[in-house]
């Protein structure tokens, strides 16, 4: 194949529709454990929005829950993904090892969103939230603005069992707002490291679990559902979470500026092709990773 205008052209269309292929295959798990927020400029803040209580019998006057003064700042990061090949290569490329690469990058532009609720996870135990503890933490206050009102934890270090399991689902269901008045957290799913998988499933899944040395009917059987995130790994093997996800502010906060996008610099007149017989394919864009409410997530190292 001779570097023709219409050779290249022909090339660029079918890694195109290689990359849009393998960017579309990947599932987007982050939608289920992160709200979405679009982005306008380089820096985003939200208004912390305290979960309600229901409503109340109307005595006397109204009740009124101020919007509170404190503010989750996310500023857009840019995120970038570049390959490049020698033009003879590609031209003599009998097996599509070229093409196979961007259909490796589309897999891995396709999982920005994805890579982003992760770092969220990674960083849960040392980001700042509204309340001035970290996401996850121990002392989170009941009230911020009236410290005599106690504390409330959603961390804790034990290993994963049916046990713990069970602990931190009722720890979950006991959260209460700063007016005293039960949140209603409703855990729902358990998101674990693939080392974790078969422990999880055992839990919500299994129709008999052992107690007194005997098997009875294990009533934590589907009550929440399991997602096993592989980059979780990447914390650590022991580590696990429970999420209320049914609410309309998520655990985690996926904040969009610009979609990936890509760009190839593979005419004949490209100053990479023309003068170093390179091609090269980059993608771009812009997001950040952020928090919901504290009481939505109980996160446990696993260490103990």
């Amino acid at each position: 194949m001779d570097p023709t205008p219409e050779n290249l052209a022909d090339l660029r269309v079918g890694y195109n529709m290689r990359f849009n292929q393998a960017m579309a295959e990947v599932k987007q798990w982050w939608q289920i454990v992160a709200s979405e927020a679009p982005s306008t400029t380089l820096e985003e803040a939200y208004p912390w929005l305290e979960l309600l209580p229901d409503m109340r019998e109307w005595v006397d006057e109204r009740v009124v829950h101020h919007l509170a003064a404190r503010f989750q700042k996310l500023k857009n990061k840019p995120y970038e993904l570049t390959i490049d090949a020698d033009l003879e290569s590609v031209e003599d490329d009998r097996y599509g090892i070229f093409a196979n690469r961007v259909a490796m990058m589309g897999r891995s532009v396709g999982n920005l969103w994805n890579r982003i609720t992760v770092d969220a996870m990674k960083g849960a135990l040392t980001a700042v939230v509204y309340d001035g503890q970290f996401f996850i933490d121990t002392d989170h206050p009941v009230d911020p603005d009236s410290p005599g009102l106690g504390v409330q934890s959603n961390k804790i270090t034990t290993a994963l069992s049916l046990t713990s399991f069970r602990a931190a689902r009722t720890a979950m269901k006991s959260f209460k707002g700063s007016n005293g008045i039960s949140l209603q957290i409703e855990p729902n799913l358990l998101v674990v490291p693939p080392a974790l998988e078969d422990v999880a499933r055992e839990i919500v899944e299994a129709d008999l679990v052992e107690k007194n040395g005997a098997g009875v009917s294990n009533i934590s059987k589907g009550n929440v559902d399991v997602l096993v995130v592989h980059e979780l790994a990447e914390i650590s093997n022991t580590n696990w979470q429970l999420l209320d996800t049914t609410k309309p502010s998520k655990p985690y906060l996926v904040q969009k500026r610009k979609e990936p996008e890509t760009t190839m610099l593979t005419k004949p007149t490209d100053p990479n092709v023309f003068w170093k017989r390179l091609l090269i394919y980059g993608a771009y864009a812009r997001g950040a990773g952020g928090y919901g409410m504290w009481q939505t997530a109980y996160y446990s190292t696993g260490t103990t």
